[in-house]
């Protein structure tokens, strides 16, 4: 399964994908069947995160999401696409689904791990405060509590 996603230019001025550089593929190697891309299991999900920035007098949706994939038990490939729509800014992460948040402080978890220029203002306290809450939402999962316990010990650790 490959997943494409095509910024309008008409809306979005600029944007960057945070994480998954190793498994970015061209526009062209998209449709291409002999190049595969990141791996993910059956009944897995993933995200993909981007930081965008929107020209509010522009036209048209976001972007385009594109999903390509084998059928089982074949050798057809199948595609199919959605628009993204432009719904206006975007909401504050204290207003922020508990599904956001925890997307959100993963990616900028990480890019502050990596020591990337984008996470200058990224601290454990701003983490540990936005994921207030979401752990518990998703009861038997341990992924989110297991976030939470990487970022205290990164805090511990650094003294942040």
């Amino acid at each position: 399964m490959k997943v494409q996603v095509e910024f309008d230019p008409a809306r979005v001025t600029a944007y960057r994908q945070v994480g998954y550089a190793k498994h970015q593929l061209t526009k062209e190697q998209f449709r291409d069947n002999t190049v595969d891309a990141a791996e993910i299991g059956a009944a897995e999900a993933g995200n993909a995160l981007y930081v965008i920035e929107t020209n509010p007098g522009g036209e048209g949706p976001l972007a385009t999401v594109r999903v390509r994939f084998k059928v089982p038990g074949t050798s057809e490939y199948r595609e199919h696409a959605w628009p993204v729509p432009y719904n206006g800014n975007a909401t504050a992460m204290e207003q922020a689904s508990p599904a956001m948040r925890l997307a959100a402080d993963a990616g900028a978890f990480s890019e502050w791990l990596a020591v990337s220029p984008y996470a200058q203002e990224v601290t454990p306290d701003a983490l540990l405060r936005y994921l207030a809450n979401v752990p518990e939402v998703y009861g038997a999962d341990a992924r989110p509590k297991k976030l939470e316990w990487m970022i205290r010990q990164a805090q511990s650790l650094t003294g942040k």
